[in-house]
């Protein structure tokens, strides 16, 4: 299991994994939330990100000088506070000013059920993309320790390369149904959308697949592939190896005490 490793003297209560995965997660969260502010924006656009007039993201760069200079640095960190607790509702944010406005309008317009739109590929992309990349990290290290560490106690290294690893390849695999989710999470708010170009309109999730097909081709599921696999190794990688330190942490501060 992570965060335990047989050769390491010491047991660690739930409680002690609660804490070391709850700390490793928010401060990935903090840390990369800009690529994921940068990963919706693309997720969202009709258009083609590329340099063109009528397109109002054309790449990576690009965006960052759009967004700050358009809505302030910070704006790069919109959304942080819906997505520490739970990240159905971090789309919806990129259009507001804050989660209590959003979450306002969403309820007079749609009721409760608004705040579940994509809620469908939103359980398809994360139980999978949860045990490919849990999955994809046993098998890295287990690997590592057997062809680098000859089954010693793991280190930084380990974590951070086998959990880097791990988050892209976990990633690229359900990167398709994330940008569908995105897209039906922000169904309903076309006048909040405007300014930032075309608006598609989806009935389900098949539609969304069909239209986004017809209307963009296959590249159109892969829009914001780039900072989202550059996200997702960065938070994985931070995740796995802040967490299997405060593991090894709490384990000396049991032997002191």
């Amino acid at each position: 299991m992570v965060g335990y490793t047989p050769q390491a003297e010491g047991h660690l209560s739930n409680t002690h994994y609660a804490i070391a995965g709850a700390l490793s997660g928010a401060g990935a969260r903090a840390l990369f939330q800009p690529l994921d502010v940068l990963k919706i924006r693309f997720q969202l656009q009709i258009e083609p990100i590329k340099p063109q007039d009528n397109s109002k993201y054309r790449g990576v760069i690009q965006a960052v000088r759009s967004i700050v200079a358009e809505e302030g640095l910070l704006a790069l960190w919109k959304g942080h506070v819906p997505a520490q607790f739970l990240s159905v509702g971090f789309g919806i944010a990129q259009l507001y000013n804050n989660m209590t406005a959003a979450v306002k309008c969403i309820l007079q317009k749609d009721g409760m059920r608004g705040l579940y739109r994509g809620l469908f590929p939103a359980l398809v992309v994360v139980g999978p993309q949860m045990g490919l990349q849990f999955g994809f990290y046993t098998t890295f290290t287990s690997f590592w320790r057997k062809g680098v560490l000859n089954g010693s106690v793991p280190g930084s290294a380990e974590s951070l390369i086998c959990g880097t690893s791990a988050g892209f390849l976990s990633k690229m695999i359900v990167h398709p149904f994330d940008v569908i989710k995105k897209r039906l999470q922000v169904q309903g708010f076309e006048e909040a959308r405007v300014k930032f170009g075309s608006v598609g309109i989806y009935r389900n999730s098949w539609h969304c697949v069909v239209k986004s097909l017809k209307d963009e081709g296959v590249r159109g599921l892969y829009k914001g592939l780039a900072p989202s696999v550059i996200k997702s190794s960065c938070v994985a990688g931070f995740n796995f190896l802040v967490y299997e330190q405060l593991c090894n942490l709490f384990i000396q501060f049991q032997k002191k005490g």
